[in-house]
């Protein structure tokens, strides 16, 4: 695992969160790693009078 992959979450996530009103950025992330299985978190965005959910893989 890279620390470039983690801040390519972080960017990519904040770039979502600019398209929704009342949405926070995020500094950090965290990645869970079970039964082969690889998941980033958060998973969600929450705005104002909007949520966003990535899909579940």
């Amino acid at each position: 695992m890279h620390f470039e992959d983690a801040w390519q979450v972080i960017k990519i996530y904040n770039e979502k969160v600019a398209q929704i009103e009342g949405a926070v950025p995020t500094n950090s992330v965290y990645i869970s790693i079970w039964d082969n299985d690889m998941r980033w978190f958060p998973r969600s965005i929450n705005g104002t009078r909007e949520r966003f959910r990535y899909p579940v893989q």
